[in-house]
């Protein structure tokens, strides 16, 4: 499953999180994404977790580039790694390394 591409960042109202960018589909259609200032990915968040939410996309890529360097990180950081990708991913299982 790929998450919804383009910049994450907050949005113009309720505590929301939008894309400059759409998966195909309208969340509330135009209007809404003319009131929230994007495509929405969330709304009602709390301040306190608005910028890990925006951030997101960029961590995910991140670790996905780290995971390619499996054999330069350290066994424990791979592990974690492997496991914020599985919940990422929608997944449970995580992968032991080679």
């Amino acid at each position: 499953m790929k998450h919804t591409p383009g910049t994450w960042k907050h949005g113009l109202n309720y505590g929301s999180v939008v894309s400059d960018k759409t998966d195909g589909k309208l969340y509330g259609g135009a209007d809404a994404t003319e009131h929230y200032g994007g495509y929405l990915i969330a709304e009602s968040i709390a301040e306190q977790n608005r910028d890990i939410i925006a951030a997101a996309p960029d961590m995910f890529d991140a670790l996905k580039t780290i995971e390619n360097d499996a054999g330069q990180v350290p066994a424990w950081l791979w592990e974690m790694i492997q496991k914020a990708i599985a919940k990422a991913e929608g997944r449970t299982a995580c992968p032991s390394q080679s």
